[in-house]
């Protein structure tokens, strides 16, 4: 179990767990069918929350108090997950997939993200629940394609082209700029349709113009596949390169926006309003400069009112105008990000949206700095028609700042943390992600870290100092 997952005491059990592999598996077994036809016809909504990474949901405080009693909430994940029991009981049945024949991290668009597994859960549920009462909820980027195309075949609610505007970025920069939303200029270069690298360098030149540039996948989230370009040479060979590339993708190239990086996190509520939960912004390095030049990443989390009282003015205005565009599907979670090109201003530049929960980097200091499950709030935003987000009983409001070193080429000689425990004020938690003599590759994904660092301040003073000497005086020792 992580060593920054505040695990809260929650209550109920779930389904057989095959440990053997030499066990037969199939996706549902004679107890599951039993127990998901008993659900579907004694309960209102029944709530199939979906997981693609092995861990179980780290934090779902405030699930079994919330949760309707005409409700049913059923957890899939991967049959490898980490167990969090106490998490576990606040569902009513656990089913385990298999997805060992699932690639993503070597992929460069989530089009090709395939989970098996999940389309025969699809029409499994569908002829044990009514579909009328199914909620089918996903949680993570890399099932957001298979999950809205399992919606779509079984006659559920969010389909494919309701997410392409979020998920695609050439059309995500075309619906900001109908809207009047800033959004950096965007050429969009059809790899898997345009193979004339002549055509496709003058495009880039005649639209953008300027370096440095950043090159992204059109559908892809993590930073996967990023590159910043800063000459006409450098920008001349990696046309060349993609465009004979084994498996040709489509891209984005963008200009460079000089700004502080945020997000914000907006829960779309079951009565079409939506509601501000969380927001954060990094302080120094950006995600691409940790994925391409491995700086640590460093995420300050703010309570929203302190945020647009303070260093974001008007950035609800902004959330509401980007959700006003975009026409999600409700309930979700909308995760907005852009750049503030002045800091102390509102001026805003949209930069990606995600139509899921925040990632594991700003989820980690969420509930210190909102008071709110993010996990939590999704699923009950599903369960409840008439919820509305509260803070859990007995928050405090903490200085909570995660910082997190990526992969670096080479081997871990060492845990080295006993110096920042020296030389820190702040109260400080260390989790080591990989173990010492493994040896690594540099950084394909922003979730490719070495260490994570959860620092717990007085003030946001002593928070500003404690990161500055981690980042100029620390680093993993890594030879």
């Amino acid at each position: 179990m992580s060593v920054l997952s505040d695990l809260c005491p929650v209550a109920s059990t779930g389904s057989f767990r095959p440990e053997d592999p030499a066990l037969p598996y199939a996706l549902l077994g004679p107890n599951d069918r039993k127990v998901l036809a008993e659900l579907g016809e004694s309960k209102k909504v029944v709530g199939i929350v979906v997981r693609a990474k092995n861990v179980f949901f780290e934090d779902v405080r405030g699930l079994a108090e919330g949760k309707p009693e005409n409700a049913a909430l059923v957890a899939v994940v991967p049959r490898t997950c980490l167990r969090i029991e106490e998490n576990e009981k606040v569902f009513d049945w656990i089913i385990y997939y298999d997805n060992s024949g699932c690639v993503y991290r070597e992929l460069k668009t989530t089009n090709h993200v395939s989970y098996p597994e999940l389309h025969k859960l699809g029409q499994e549920l569908v002829e044990l629940i009514p579909k009328e009462k199914i909620q089918l909820i996903h949680t993570e980027e890399r099932t957001i394609t298979e999950l809205c195309r399992i919606r779509e075949r079984h006659g559920l609610q969010a389909y494919p082209k309701d997410v392409d505007g979020m998920c695609r970025k050439e059309l995500l920069a075309k619906i900001a700029q109908n809207s009047e939303i800033p959004v950096a200029k965007t050429v969009f270069l059809e790899f898997t349709q345009i193979h004339d690298t002549t055509q496709l360098l003058n495009k880039v030149k005649l639209e953008i113009g300027a370096f440095p540039m950043f090159a992204k996948p059109n559908r892809m989230s993590g930073s996967a596949g990023i590159a910043k370009i800063t000459t006409i040479e450098q920008l001349e060979k990696w046309i060349v390169e993609r465009s004979t590339d084994e498996v040709p993708v489509d891209y984005v190239i963008q200009e460079f926006v000089e700004g502080k990086h945020f997000g914000v996190t907006v829960l779309l509520l079951p009565d079409g309003t939506s509601e501000v939960l969380f927001v954060y912004h990094l302080l120094g390095s950006t995600a691409q400069e940790t994925i391409l030049k491995g700086k640590p990443l460093v995420v300050a989390g703010l309570n929203p009112a302190a945020a647009f009282n303070g260093k974001f003015p008007n950035l609800d205005k902004f959330s509401q105008k980007v959700v006003n565009a975009f026409q999600p599907v409700f309930p979700q979670i909308l995760f907005i990000q852009g750049f503030q090109l002045t800091p102390g201003a509102d001026q805003y530049v949209l930069n990606e949206l995600n139509y899921r929960p925040n990632g594991d980097r700003s989820m980690t200091v969420s509930y210190h700095s909102c008071g709110i499950s993010l996990y939590t709030a999704l699923i009950l935003a599903h369960l409840d028609p008439h919820y509305q987000p509260k803070t859990y009983p007995g928050w405090k409001p903490q200085t909570a700042t995660l910082i997190a070193y990526p992969f670096r080429r080479g081997v871990l000689r060492s845990h080295n943390d006993e110096s920042l425990r020296e030389n820190v004020r702040s109260n400080c938690m260390v989790e080591w992600c990989q173990k010492p003599g493994v040896h690594m590759t540099n950084p394909l994904h922003i979730s490719d870290m070495l260490v994570k660092i959860l620092l717990y301040s007085k003030t946001e003073r002593d928070r500003d100092a404690d990161v500055e000497w981690i980042c100029s005086e620390w680093n993993p020792d890594v030879v």
